[in-house]
């Protein structure tokens, strides 16, 4: 019986638990129900190309800018099908797209059954076991309940019917013993899964049908014209016969759907943004050719549009240099560009500029290009020049020129005794004017301060005074944290923090009087304490402003907290200009005033000027890397190591630490020097002192000719007096070991990574891990293996191991992992630990290294007694190795 079409547009899919689009009104390209299509099934723009509707009834493909007008009179049923095939379409087996083409072959293998059943039985076995498996394994029903004629085709089926019901019935028995084998051996044996069954089904489909994903047509005539003209050149001539084919097919629409047959696969293999007959032609195809929207095309073809449209410079990006410091997530490095260009003449020449490489880091991808898309609508002599942006793998670098003496701020408190009023007035001239040349052309800066206000030149020795470019405003406030907003008090104008969306040209006035500010006190920071920045804004704070009426007016009009009322850029210009006007007619203006001295924190490390350098080390979830701090921009600082986290998640780890080390002070433990907050805190960085020689993991194996045994006492020595210190802090290290203690010179050891450290209560023995996190567990002792109980005689155990290292050389073939498995034998996962805890309780201890005196092993093995309580402290270590250091001979 054949099924009903009802009334509307129907598309059908081959997925059984799909359910069918359908419209009842309207009117609709064919290129448009097939993205609709896709989106519902999954399918990838990327593959999308491959389908096309198709209708069964017909046999006509309909091509993708066929128009479907449908009312109460239309009855059409289509579907949505795989038109276009390609041999690595298994490729995909593991995609949404492998499931809708693996049921359309199960309707093509029931409408092909006939051409199959002649060319391979194994293939229906191969359907019967799929077929079986995935219901044995999905539905777990009975078996009785599977009936062989489900899985077979409608031809094989009506044959077995002729046949007497003896023979049907050993078929039906044959089946339920083959089934019954076949789930015991396979499905719950797991030897095959039902994925392999299935990709093993497509490909021997394809391998059986000789004319699987063609495409027949039968022209009602076809005629072949021959034309043959003769080529010439200087020494030979030659004819070349033209063959022209006219096709005539038995209807308008059959030739319609060869012609999109044709068109499809010219798009697939060779331009996919081009046709070849226009009356098949995609509508959106069309639109991107009337708009000169091209697909990807060869660097050289580009290079000559652009010399032809506009004589554009070529660029070439040579190489990254060093790292310059961060911006708002960002990273900013120095670079080299080398520039080519052509003269009219067809002359070209080059040279190498130095740039800025502002690499983007996680995130915030689209306010990144809008900063982009605004710096190129800008060109004026004070903005920095944009060259171009980037795309390296998945980094997005924005090119910018290099300026040479960098920020105002670091510049102006670096040669504080040298600027003249003149001088600054200069510098405030040139500001305000390339921000009227942003307010007529209606754009907004969005972060105006004087870091962000670079020297290209001094003008302290007789240059025509300074001359500065305003750089990129870096991310937009709008995708900033409430926290991150609070941050830049008092750059950012105070409505921008009760709304980020409100940033408007009158923000950039407010930007613009901080900035002045700064100018006039030669660069210092505006409200250093950060609690009193939070609390400026909601008291209705002003800045200290100059003793002169007419800059001290001009700064509190641009700091007005209704932005209405803000002035214009020309007239902040027309008032700069009047002021220095008057100085030059000899009315004494002192714009080097300074402000009260303000406390700084030494602990508070500014972001700007880490400059990385390389990186240390590195482990699961964060990394320590070493850095230049350098405050005054002129490569003094100091080398310190940077601690910083993988993750905002274990941000809460990190800042225990800290709270942790700050209030450690001991001649054998890493120094701490401070802490860098991103802007709003989110990201927290570790400073401490940086140690050259490294961890005596690396330093004993490179210095083993240099470092005699009693070297190796003095050593352990002190790493017992900075334990023994930790503990009468109430401290347990947890993660005491060779590659944690760092080496300040051949004399002096310290104590690093407190990441594990945990503090216990006066009134407790011991401290409770309940958190799970990766641990050292070769230097464990067993109740921090079986109990998760850490003690102060813990750290004494792992002690003895890291003494066992220093003993070794920390030779990595003689390393505690690997004296543990060369002696118990590998295993996996948890079961090592179970192995490791057992030879522990049964007495297994380290052997003494071969080079190791019989009297340095004795205080290792006294680490290492079972019980926490029966163990040696490091008090009872610090006089035995004192006296071990006191005899000539170990």
């Amino acid at each position: 019986m054949a099924s009903v079409i009802l009334q509307g547009l129907e598309i059908h899919f081959y997925l059984p638990e799909t359910h069918q689009i359908i419209h009842l009104s309207g009117s609709f390209t064919a290129e448009e129900l097939c993205v609709e299509a896709a989106k519902k099934l999954g399918v990838s723009p990327l593959c999308s190309s491959l389908f096309a509707l198709y209708d069964e009834f017909s046999k006509i493909w309909y091509p993708p800018n066929h128009s479907f007008t449908i009312d109460e009179t239309t009855r059409l049923k289509l579907y949505y099908r795989l038109r276009y095939s390609w041999t690595c379409l298994l490729s995909f087996s593991f995609s949404s797209l492998f499931c809708v083409i693996f049921e359309m072959m199960l309707h093509i293998y029931v409408v092909m059954a006939d051409s199959i059943l002649r060319t391979g039985m194994g293939h229906l076995l191969l359907r019967l076991l799929l077929q079986c498996s995935d219901t044995v394994s999905s539905e777990g029903r009975g078996l009785q309940e599977r009936l062989y004629k489900n899985y077979i085709p409608k031809v094989l089926y009506k044959s077995i019917r002729h046949r007497n019901i003896l023979t049907r019935l050993r078929i039906a028995n044959v089946f339920k013993v083959f089934l019954e084998e076949f789930t015991r051996n396979t499905v719950q044996g797991n030897k095959i899964k039902t994925h392999d069954l299935k990709v093993k089904y497509m490909s021997t489909l394809e391998t059986l049908t000789k004319n699987f994903g063609q495409e027949v047509f039968e022209p009602s005539s076809l005629i072949i014209h021959e034309n043959e003209q003769m080529i010439t050149d200087s020494s030979s001539a030659f004819y070349v016969c033209v063959l022209l084919q006219e096709l005539k097919l038995a209807s308008y629409e059959e030739a319609l759907s060869f012609a999109s047959l044709v068109d499809g696969y010219f798009r697939l293999t060779v331009d996919a943004h081009h046709f070849l007959c226009r009356d098949v032609a995609p509508v959106s195809l069309e639109k991107n050719l009337r708009e000169g929207c091209h697909g990807p095309i060869k660097l050289v073809h580009v290079l000559i549009i652009l010399e032809m449209e506009s004589n554009v410079l070529k660029l070439l990006f040579m190489k990254q240099e060093k790292h310059l410091g961060q911006g708002t997530c960002t990273n900013i490095y120095s670079g080299k560009l080398n520039l080519i260009n052509e003269d009219d003449d067809g002359l070209s020449g080059h040279e190498v500029v130095d740039v800025v490489l502002k690499m983007l880091a996680a995130g915030h991808i689209s306010a990144f290009l809008d900063t982009v898309s605004v710096m190129q609508q800008i060109s004026h002599k004070n903005m920095v020049l944009m060259y171009g942006v980037c795309m390296h793998s998945m980094d997005i670098i924005m090119v910018e020129e290099f300026v040479q003496h960098g920020p105002l701020d670091l510049f102006m408190r670096n040669h504080r005794s040298e600027l003249t009023p003149s001088w600054k007035f200069q510098v405030a001239e040139q500001l305000s004017s390339v921000l009227s040349y942003l307010e007529d052309k209606k754009l907004v800066h969005g972060y105006v301060c004087a870091k962000n206000v670079l020297l290209k030149l001094d003008g302290l020795e007789g240059q025509g005074g300074p001359f500065i470019k305003l750089s990129d405003p870096g991310l937009s406030i709008t995708v900033l944290s409430q926290t991150e907003c609070i941050d830049r008090i008092p750059w950012i104008a105070p409505e921008c923090v009760k709304n980020p969306k409100a940033l408007s040209i009158a923000a950039d006035k407010w930007g613009f009087g901080t900035t002045l500010w700064e100018i006039c006190y030669n660069g210092e920071v505006p409200l250093r304490e950060k609690k009193l920045s939070e609390r400026f804004y909601e008291v209705c704070g002003t800045l200290v402003t100059p003793s002169i009426s007419e800059l001290a007016d001009l700064i509190s009009q641009c700091m007005n907290y209704d932005p209405k009322k803000r002035p214009f850029f020309r007239a902040i210009v027309r008032e700069l200009g009047r002021i220095k006007e008057q100085h030059e007619k000899g009315i004494s203006l002192h714009l080097m005033e300074a402000i009260p001295p303000q406390e700084t924190d030494p602990t508070d490390f500014k972001r700007r000027f880490l400059k990385k350098i390389r990186k240390l080390g590195e482990g699961n979830f964060g990394m320590v890397e070493l850095c230049l701090y350098d405050p005054k921009g002129d490569q003094t600082g100091e080398l310190v190591a940077v601690k910083s986290l993988k993750t905002e998640n274990e941000s809460s780890n990190l800042r225990r630490e800290i709270s942790t080390i700050r209030n450690l002070y001991h001649e054998n433990i890493v120094k701490y020097k401070g802490i860098c907050n991103d802007e709003g805190g989110a990201n927290i960085k570790l400073i401490m002192e940086y140690l050259p020689s490294g961890s005596l993991k690396e330093y004993l194996p490179r210095n083993k000719s240099k470092t005699d045994q009693k070297r190796l006492l003095n050593y352990a020595l002190q790493i017992c007096q900075g334990m023994e210190y930790l503990g009468s802090q109430n401290y347990i290290h947890r993660d005491l070991a060779a590659r944690n203690i760092l080496v300040e010179n051949e004399s002096l050891v310290k104590i690093g990574d407190f990441g594990l450290t945990k503090s216990i209560k006066d009134d407790k023995e011991y401290y409770k891990v309940t958190e799970e996190q990766d641990s050292p567990v070769y230097w464990y002792a067993p109740e921090c293996l079986l109990n998760r109980k850490f003690y102060k005689a813990s750290d004494v155990w792992s002690f003895g191991v890291t003494l066992y290292e220093i003993m070794t050389y920390c030779d990595r073939d003689n390393s505690p992992p690997q004296v543990f498995l060369k002696t118990i034998g590998r295993s996996h996962g948890q079961m090592t630990m179970a192995r490791l805890v057992e030879a522990l309780e049964k007495g297994w201890r380290m052997p003494r290294p071969d080079s190791c005196p019989e009297m340095v092993y004795s205080q290792m093995y006294r680490c290492w007694s079972q019980a926490p309580e029966n163990r040696v402290d490091f008090k009872g270590l610090i006089k035995e190795f004192e006296f071990l250091l006191t005899r000539e001979n170990i």
